[in-house]
């Protein structure tokens, strides 16, 4: 009985590394992803920003809130 144990505790350990470096790889993952997400603002900050309204019309979004042209 003891045995048994012994082997599936070790087979829980192999699935313990295998999530501990899917998880690992998750985090990296989201680190580059910030780094890039600091790249863009930087070179964003020059840009000018529109009001909301004026985006939103300007990459057409939302349109079925605006009135059909009859």
């Amino acid at each position: 009985m003891l045995a048994a144990v012994k082997t599936e505790f070790g087979k829980f350990g192999g699935v313990l590394d295998k999530v501990k470096k899917q998880l690992a790889t998750a985090s990296n993952t989201i680190d580059e992803t910030q780094t890039r997400t600091r790249a863009m603002a930087r070179k964003l900050r020059q840009v000018e920003q529109l009001p909301a309204g004026e985006s939103d019309e300007l990459l057409e979004l939302f349109p079925e809130e605006r009135p059909e042209d009859s």
